[in-house]
């Protein structure tokens, strides 16, 4: 079912993830960052998709790219 999350914006997004606001736009506009919300001008992230992205970077020990 759908379930109701937190809309973030970017500012407060960014802090989230630990980065910069520049630096999360950077990674929206080149394609590489969490799914985000577009309402017109409006850009919006839901806590639930940052919280997809992250686990969806997580590297386990032994197995990074070298």
């Amino acid at each position: 079912g759908f379930c109701v999350t937190r809309l973030l914006t970017t500012q407060e997004a960014a802090e989230v993830l630990g980065m910069s606001r520049t630096h999360l736009s950077q990674l929206r506009y080149r394609g590489r960052g969490p799914a985000f919300i577009r309402d017109g001008r409006l850009i919006r992230y839901a806590e639930s998709d940052l919280e997809k992205w992250i686990a969806g970077r997580r590297v386990r020990p032994g197995k990074e790219n070298r």
